[in-house]
């Protein structure tokens, strides 16, 4: 029960940072684009 838990933190975790991690990618991808 406490592994499942935790499991479930870390999933919801990770899954809220590769969100936060694709809309920042989103906002750099221009301006990279744009120096590049």
């Amino acid at each position: 029960m406490s592994f499942f838990g935790l499991a479930l933190n870390l999933t919801a975790l990770i899954h809220m940072l590769w969100i936060s991690f694709i809309k920042g990618c989103n906002c750099l991808v221009p301006k990279v684009a744009a120096y590049t």
